[in-house]
């Protein structure tokens, strides 16, 4: 009886303490799986969305039958258009956030979306890698990079 008692307290605890919070999937997460059940016309036509772990848009998104690249917003926005060159997004998406919040830094961007090895604010410029990981410190004036 005992061992009865102990079984039905145990299954009662794991059940009040249960995650019961169900997530409802993201405009991202419906988009995806909307387009993974298109025709298959459909789906060489248009990309199938990737999406963080937030469930936002994920920056690059690809298009699956051939090489072409664009940048998303987190809402699922174009950034730009689609494009052969696009292999990262991280700057072109910072340089966007810049521009519509009014911010004073905007980072400079190559062709492929990485960050350009110089980088200006106002009178100060400085070195980073592509990634935009700072390489060295601000300066005034000429920086070689």
């Amino acid at each position: 009886m005992m061992k009865v008692v102990g079984i039905i307290a145990l299954c009662l605890f794991a059940v009040a303490f249960a995650d019961d919070e169900v997530k409802e999937p993201s405009a991202c997460e419906e988009d995806r799986a909307r387009r993974q059940n298109a025709t298959l016309t459909e789906s060489i036509l248009h990309l199938i969305p990737t999406c963080d772990e937030n469930g936002d848009y994920a920056a690059l998104q690809c298009f699956t039958a051939n090489d072409w690249c664009v940048c998303y917003r987190r809402n699922g926005e174009n950034i730009n258009t689609p494009s052969k060159n696009i292999k990262s997004c991280d700057c072109i998406r910072q340089a966007d956030d810049a521009k519509t919040t009014g911010d004073t830094y905007v980072p400079r961007c190559d062709k492929n979306g990485y960050y350009r090895s110089k980088q200006c604010e106002r009178d100060e410029c400085w070195c980073v890698d592509k990634n935009g990981n700072i390489l060295s410190d601000p300066q005034v004036g000429n920086v070689s990079c």
